[in-house]
């Protein structure tokens, strides 16, 4: 009898692992919640379904979808995490949600073994090393000593957002002028358009654009320099604190203004005041910049220059494209981009530093019975193109169709036909982005993009995940902040004083507290750096 019941028993097993139709018992349903309505997945489903149907495991894994609207979702979010009186899986959580506190407070699962393991192949391809060690949490346990686990998944389209300049490429060809690939090329461009074209509105969105040139925000980070800005938020007074090499010890934090002294703390290239240098070198561009700076007379996207992120210029073709009035006046009118770092204008490989972090996340509840069958199944989603594409854009051929490698158009024309995903709280990923027909018909915006979204054009933070507790000096930042909100230094530039509004600033700054200020900033930060070497 007994010798009966294991064949039987071994019959099932090998029947299962041939993808024979289980029943609805033997299912295991996985819950999966999105922040915001999706549409028309039924589709999706049943294609999912077909793919996966002789996967010995995938296909006895139904998926449950449910979404709550953004506006409730904070609510819905802690109330599931308060009393956990609902089954979940697989949860879209905010940084903005609380999701640090949810991960130390023990109510998300730990994901740390899924991923950089070659047993779970897509998830492995889809988050590099250092998008996994970007996201861990880290904690301190009873014994004072420091810990990490992974509890959010992060997604993201790109790591970064390339910042540089929207410019009326018509322009540049009308008055026959060079491609624009430097500061001086941009300034003859800038020179002739001035002269010429007495009606453009120039205003503080082109300043912004300026705000970038030449500053060390980002070829700074290649060298262990990094901006921290504790003064307001509007990058008028960062320090700027330099590491080790290895990036395991604070060498100093220095602010415009400081002494020689404080400057030779720092690494060599940084041991004067580069941060004045660059202030004053910014001067170059005021003369173009209107009196209407941030008003509404100006016209950002038709101007003939103005700041822009990269992921702005589709947009800002697009809406070009199918304003008759301007193109009643400018028939030719065109836009381009220009990146404000030389190093990602030339599309230079691991040459972006970036914390490699999202705001966007989706979480295992640590109350979820599921987690491997939810972890075969995004392992499935992230392996391939193809499987990414089925749920980010729908069943290809019924909701869009392919443009090239890339491209992608979508073919719903009512809701009774469009797929809609919402892909920031569920599907996102740099390695799975299709671009719209207005990026694919620019071979050029397309290149950026491209670099844009490539793992190899990111370097890792060393300081990624830092955060300023400013409870020991309130009074002291509170202060500098107002100063330093007094100088508008990238809205109002102070002309032939500037040098004098900065060594003003700067002794105002030392009287309410600065180096108190920049010992406690020190102190943190290394602090975080011996935290992360320890933590197990």
């Amino acid at each position: 009898m007994k010798r009966i019941v294991s064949l039987l028993l071994s019959l099932a097993l090998i029947l299962g692992m041939m993808g024979t139709v289980a029943t609805a018992e033997e299912k295991t349903v996985v819950k999966i919640q999105v922040m915001n309505a999706f549409q028309n997945l039924e589709p999706v489903l049943e294609e999912y379904y077909k793919r996966v149907a002789n996967d010995p495991v995938l296909s006895n894994i139904e998926l449950e979808f449910s979404y709550v609207t953004g506006g409730d979702y904070k609510d819905k979010i802690n109330m599931l995490m308060t009393t956990q009186d609902e089954v979940k899986d697989l949860v879209f959580v905010g940084a903005w949600h609380g999701l640090e506190d949810f991960a130390k407070g023990g109510k998300l699962a730990d994901l740390s073994k899924y991923f950089n393991n070659p047993e779970y192949p897509g998830l492995q391809k889809a988050f590099s090393e250092g998008m996994v060690e970007a996201a861990m949490t880290y904690y301190q346990k009873e014994d004072g000593t420091w810990a990490k686990g992974l509890y959010k998944i992060p997604l993201m389209q790109a790591m970064e957002d390339m910042r540089g300049l929207c410019y009326r490429e018509d322009l540049r060809v009308k008055y026959d002028l060079p491609e624009i690939t430097n500061d001086e090329t941009l300034m003859q461009y800038l020179e002739t358009v001035m002269a010429n074209e007495f009606d453009m509105a120039f205003g503080w969105s082109m300043y912004m654009g300026f705000a970038y040139q030449g500053s060390t925000h980002f070829s700074g980070m290649l060298d262990n320099v990094y901006d921290i800005d504790l003064f307001g938020g509007n990058w008028e007074a960062p320090f700027h604190v330099a590491l080790s090499e290895d990036g395991t010890k604070v060498l100093n934090a220095v602010i415009m203004g400081d002494s020689e002294a404080e400057f030779a703390k720092m690494p060599e290239g940084y041991q004067h005041d580069f941060i004045k240098a660059y202030r004053l070198d910014q001067l170059k561009w005021e003369e173009y910049l209107s009196p209407y700076r941030g008003t509404s007379e100006e016209e950002l996207g038709y101007a003939p220059i103005s700041y822009a992120p990269l992921t702005e210029m589709a947009a800002r073709i697009n809406d070009l494209g199918n304003d008759a009035d301007l193109l009643t006046i400018w028939p030719d009118a065109s836009l381009r981009f220009y990146p404000a770092e030389e190093a990602q204008r030339n599309m230079t490989p691991a040459s972006i530093v970036s914390p490699m972090v999202s705001n966007n996340f989706i979480c295992v509840p640590a109350w979820s019975t599921n987690v491997d069958a939810t972890m075969k199944f995004l392992d499935w989603m992230f392996a391939s193109q193809e499987n990414h594409d089925l749920f980010e854009l729908g069943v290809e051929g019924l909701h869009w169709e392919a443009i090239g490698d890339k491209g992608y158009k979508s073919l719903g024309t009512d809701e009774s036909n469009t797929y809609t995903m919402p892909g920031y709280s569920f599907t996102w990923n740099p390695n799975y982005v299709r671009y719209n027909e207005a990026v694919m018909a620019n071979d050029e915006l397309k290149a950026y993009y491209d670099y844009q979204n490539d793992v190899s054009s990111y370097v890792p933070s060393k300081i990624a995940g830092f955060t300023f507790d400013n409870s020991k000096v309130v009074t002291e930042v509170a202060t500098i902040t107002a100063y330093a909100g007094e100088l508008q230094l990238r809205y109002a530039l102070g002309g032939d004083d500037t040098e004098k509004i900065i060594a003003d600033f700067h002794k105002r700054a030392t009287e309410a507290g600065l180096e108190k200020v920049r010992a406690e900033l020190i102190s943190q930060l290394q602090a975080f750096l011996d935290m992360k070497s320890s933590a197990e």
